[in-house]
Order: structure tokens, then sequence, then C-alpha cells
């Protein structure tokens, strides 16, 4: 994040913080913010992802730095599993107060 100043990484760190805070408060919003922080890779590694494929279909494929873009799919991928397990997984019970 420092080193590449990067404004995606330190929104993405700070939802991250939040998130982490949420787990440990055992929180009943949990999930929305789980979803709220997988929302920064999954929209920055898709943008990605998408500009290396217009490179890739306008002919400059030598622009392409495949170390980057696998990182890209990584992360991506990676960003859209955590998404899918914590919206089948998650789930908030309400308290019996007896």
């Amino acid at each position: 994040m420092f080193a590449e100043q990067d404004i995606l990484a330190a929104a993405t760190l700070v939802v991250q913080a939040i998130v982490l805070y949420q787990i440990k408060l055992k929180d009943k919003y949990v999930k929305l913010g789980i979803k709220t922080w997988t929302f920064f890779p999954i929209a920055k590694e898709g943008t990605l992802l998408v500009i290396a494929f217009l490179f890739w279909v306008s002919g400059g494929s030598d622009n392409i730095v495949m170390e980057d873009f696998w990182k890209s799919v990584f992360f991506f991928s990676a960003a859209v599993l955590i998404y899918a397990f914590c919206d089948r997984s998650i789930g908030t019970r309400k308290k019996n107060y007896v």
C-alpha cells in the first residue's frame, strides 16, 4: 500500500480492520462487513483483468506483465470465493431473552 501508493489498498486495509473488529465482537453485521471487504479486491482486480483482456484483444499483449496478470487472477478468484463462502455459510441468530 505505501510502496505503490495504492488508494484502493488503503481502503481495503481500513475495511479489513473493521471486519476483524466485528468478528472479534461477534457483531451481527459481520456478514455485511465481509461482503464489503471483498468488494474492493473484486473491483480492483476485476478492472485489472478487463484491462489485460483489452490489451490482449487489441494486439498489445507485449504490454501485459504475466506475473501481475496471474496475481490479479489469484486475488480476484480468492475474493469471489470468500464472497460466495460468506454468503452461504455465515448466518445470524436472534438471542432468546427469556
